[in-house]
């Protein structure tokens, strides 16, 4: 098929709802259809930042050093020692240890390490445990 500026370029048919589709997408985004693939990629660094600029969260949240420390205060020295609270997220706390016993004894005490870690980041913070080993 021929172009209005002589090109040739292959024929793409669009049934109404792909079209009603595209508007839609042009509408929201303020691109045109042809281009919303290519046009609104972005990196995984830049949403990270935009979504931790939109929260409201300092970047000290996400340090090691105080996941570290309140994995201290909350489970004690002798599971703290023995397991290590690798992140947060979804409000889920994943904790690794690799002795089967520790993890026994992590898994007995979920609910405490929940209201423990809560205590120490915030009411609300946590609200589950995910015991990996390894």
């Amino acid at each position: 098929m021929r172009a209005e500026d002589g090109s040739v370029r292959p024929a793409r048919f669009m049934g109404r709802e792909e079209r009603e589709k595209g508007q839609v997408f042009s509408d929201f985004y303020g691109i045109l259809p042809e281009l919303s693939l290519e046009a609104n990629v972005r990196t995984a660094s830049s949403v990270l930042v935009s979504l931790v600029e939109k929260l409201g969260i300092s970047a000290s949240e996400f340090a090691p050093s105080v996941l570290a420390d309140a994995w201290r205060q909350a489970a004690g020295d002798f599971l703290s020692t023995r397991a290590e609270l690798l992140t947060i997220a979804d409000k889920k706390a994943r904790i690794r240890t690799s002795h089967p016993a520790v993890r026994y004894e992590l898994n007995r005490r979920k609910l405490h390490l929940i209201h423990a870690l809560n205590a120490v980041l915030g009411e609300g913070c946590v609200t589950g445990v995910q015991i990996l080993h390894g």
